[in-house]
């Protein structure tokens, strides 16, 4: 089977906090306008896991930032508790609010005083950002479609403060890469010594 070896000295989170239960999301950009008319990205992330989703948006407006929270994250990964994020105009309009109501999601957010006092949305922003700052050239329109290849990567890189990946914490086991399928660089130890 494969799976995830279980780090020596490393033990998996405290069920204390669940998975999915409270999560993080802010918006970056303007990019360069893509040829599926994308200027900007929503990044949502789980304070459990790390996992991470980015979205790619046409515009900020609170319609299209709510649009997306309902139809791409909660579809997907069910209703979170509670969602923080900072005072943006989309987080805090009747729309959000009434997105927020409708499904009983606790809104919180940064204060005034420290708009940036959620440091782990923060310092995925500014990764997105230097990614994207690296990949995006001048005239390039295609950035919006290789979201997913840095969010594969991302989530299937251990993060400094489980070292385990955000996948792993997830689904209980390694992420399988196109590349791992080629070379079959998984390997299939004795399950007793892996995560599920």
């Amino acid at each position: 089977m494969r799976g995830m070896q279980k780090p020596d000295d490393q033990e998996m989170p405290s069920d204390e906090v669940v998975r999915f239960e409270r999560i993080a999301s802010d918006i970056a950009g303007p990019f360069p306008t893509s040829v599926n008319k994308n200027k900007y990205i929503l990044v949502i992330r789980d304070y459990f896991s790390k996992l991470t989703e980015i979205y790619s948006m046409p515009d900020m407006r609170a319609g299209t930032v709510a649009y997306i929270l309902f139809r791409a994250w909660v579809k997907r990964y069910g209703c979170p508790v509670e969602i923080h994020s900072d005072q943006g105009r989309q987080y805090e309009s009747a729309v959000f609010r009434e997105l927020c109501q409708l499904l009983k999601i606790n809104k919180t957010r940064t204060t005034p005083l420290h708009p940036r006092s959620d440091g782990m949305i923060e310092r995925m922003n500014r990764t997105v950002n230097d990614v994207l700052s690296k990949y995006i050239k001048k005239h390039q329109k295609d950035w919006d479609e290789n979201l997913a290849s840095f969010v594969m990567a991302y989530n299937g890189t251990p993060h400094e403060s489980t070292a385990i990946t955000p996948h792993c914490m997830i689904y209980g086991r390694a992420m399988s890469f196109p590349l791992n399928l080629m070379t079959e660089t998984v390997s299939d130890d004795n399950e007793e010594d892996f995560i599920f």
